[in-house]
C-alpha cells in the first residue's frame, strides 16, 4: 500500500508601481560654455508602491520594498580628474510580509549615507578608473 503526501501550494502575487527620475545640471558650463571645468549637480529619485494583491498578506507592503530612494550629488570634472560626492537616503521597509511592528521583528529603518567618493584620472586619452 502506498502513502501519498498532498502538498498545498499557495501563490501570493504582488504589484509594484512607481516612478523614477534623474536630473543633472552643469553649473559651470551653464555660466561659461567654454569653461575647462565642470560642476554638475544631480538628483535621482524613486517612489515605489509595492503591495501584495492576493493570499494571506493581501494589502500588506512587500518586505524590503522601500517607498522612497533619493540620491543627490556633485561631480567636479576637468580633462584629467573627476571626483564624485553622493548622498543617499533610503526610506524604511518591512523585513516581514505580515508588516508586524514588534521588538522581536523590527522594520528596516530609514538611513542616509554620505558614502561615495569616486574619482577618475585621464592620462593621454587613456582612462584609469578608481
Amino acid at each position: 500500500m502506498r502513502k501519498y503526501c498532498l502538498k498545498e501550494v499557495i501563490y501570493t502575487f504582488s504589484v509594484h508601481k512607481g516612478i523614477e527620475n534623474y536630473i543633472e545640471f552643469d553649473i559651470l558650463k551653464y555660466l561659461n560654455q567654454k569653461s575647462k571645468y565642470g560642476l554638475r549637480i544631480f538628483n535621482s529619485f524613486a517612489y515605489i508602491d509595492a503591495k501584495y494583491t492576493t493570499g494571506e498578506f493581501k494589502g500588506s507592503i512587500v518586505e524590503a520594498a522601500t517607498k522612497t530612494i533619493n540620491r543627490v550629488g556633485l561631480i567636479f570634472n576637468n580633462k584629467q580628474f573627476s571626483p564624485t560626492f553622493q548622498v543617499s537616503n533610503v526610506g524604511d521597509a518591512y523585513d516581514d510580509a505580515s508588516n508586524v511592528k514588534s521588538s522581536s521583528v523590527p522594520n528596516c529603518r530609514i538611513y542616509t549615507c554620505l558614502y561615495r567618493f569616486r574619482y577618475k584620472f585621464y592620462l593621454q586619452d587613456k582612462k584609469l578608473c578608481c
